[in-house]
């Protein structure tokens, strides 16, 4: 029985690691590299960085979205201070920072 519980332990840790390696990506800011995590759902996107402890200073998470429309962000349970890059047609052309809620 806990030879059976360690197998599928195993599994669904595997299968978390294999969705979040197809889920990394990378882009270029300039010359720097940041690695970046896609919230491509309403799910995702709702989630974002809540519950993380830590986040490295090369990585970040994007949310893809169709069309140009108002969007609102929030940092409810967020233990880490977040800055938010607005991107238009591949250009910057704003950024706001969130403070940590924890």
């Amino acid at each position: 029985m806990q030879k059976k519980l360690f197998v599928l332990g195993a599994l669904i840790i595997l299968l978390f690691l294999i969705s979040w390696y197809f889920n990394a990506d990378e882009i270029f800011v300039g010359s720097a590299r940041v690695y970046i995590e896609k919230a491509r759902t309403p799910e995702e996107q709702a989630r974002g960085l809540m519950g993380r402890k830590s986040l490295a200073e090369d990585h970040g998470m994007l949310f893809l979205f169709s069309g140009a429309a108002p969007r609102v962000f929030w940092n409810r349970n967020t233990y880490i201070p977040l800055d938010v890059i607005w991107i238009r047609d591949g250009k910057v052309i704003g950024a706001s920072s969130l403070p940590m809620q924890g």
